[in-house]
This record gives structure tokens, C-alpha cells and sequence, in this order.
């Protein structure tokens, strides 16, 4: 936990420091964000005025929320 009067980052803002200062070093990446909240068993979309959003698996078991809404991202 970070700390506003004490002037402490919090280990959200450390790791994105970190991420982004990686990614300066690579010139092939590339950083997109994404936020949901599951409540009461349904998932929305934090990102895009709370839309519904589904939940489904694919053959190869992998899951995927479609329609999330993806943000490149450059800095902190």
C-alpha cells in the first residue's frame, strides 16, 4: 500500500513504471489495457459505460470475454 502524504508509491504505480520502462526497450511490443468487473454473475465492460459483456470458451478451452474494450497504452 502506497501512502499520498507520505509521498509512497503503491505497488500499482511501481509495477506500471516497471512495465512501461520495459516496454521503451522493446521496439515489437506494444501494451493494451482492459478493465471488467464480474457482479452478481454478470460481467461488464468498465471501460465502455459498463456494457454487458459474454463470456465464452473456445474449443481449445481458452476463455474470452467478447467485446471487452482494449486501450493501447504508451505511459504511466
Amino acid at each position: 500500500m502506497g501512502s499520498i502524504e507520505a509521498q509512497i508509491p503503491g505497488l500499482y504505480l511501481l509495477a506500471s513504471h516497471d512495465i512501461i520502462s520495459a516496454l521503451d526497450q522493446c521496439e515489437n511490443l506494444a501494451l493494451v489495457v482492459s478493465f471488467y468487473e464480474i457482479y452478481c454473475g454478470k460481467l461488464y465492460d468498465l471501460l465502455n459505460e459498463r456494457k454487458d459483456l459474454i463470456c465464452r470458451e473456445d474449443a481449445k478451452q481458452k476463455v474470452n470475454i467478447v467485446g471487452l474494450t482494449e486501450i493501447p497504452v504508451k505511459n504511466v
